[in-house]
């Protein structure tokens, strides 16, 4: 099985992070919607781009019992290993 691994930068000034997902199909994921800050903070919102397509991943994309993304590896050598979509990206383990 194939997923399809994208990425999302924060877009607002002096901000930094990435959000990843996986898809089954080369279409993206719906857009993020912006999240209330904490109390204070100058920006009310967390905003974050449009998704980028990082590449294609073998395996299964499904979410966790903690709501969170993974990817259950199907290769030879990880077969059955469930992985964080940030690990995936970060070891470079997707085809472009």
């Amino acid at each position: 099985m194939t997923a399809y691994l994208w990425k999302a930068d924060q877009t607002e000034p002096g901000k930094t992070g990435t959000t990843y997902a996986a898809t089954q199909r080369n279409a993206p994921p719906a857009p993020i919607e912006p999240t209330p800050a904490a109390d204070g903070l100058v920006y009310d919102e967390s905003l974050y781009g449009e998704w980028e397509l990082l590449g294609k991943v073998n395996g299964e994309a499904f979410v966790n019992y903690y709501d969170q993304p993974m990817i259950r590896m199907e290769t030879r050598e990880m077969a059955g290993t469930v992985m964080d979509l940030a690990e995936v990206a970060r070891l470079g383990w997707y085809s472009r």
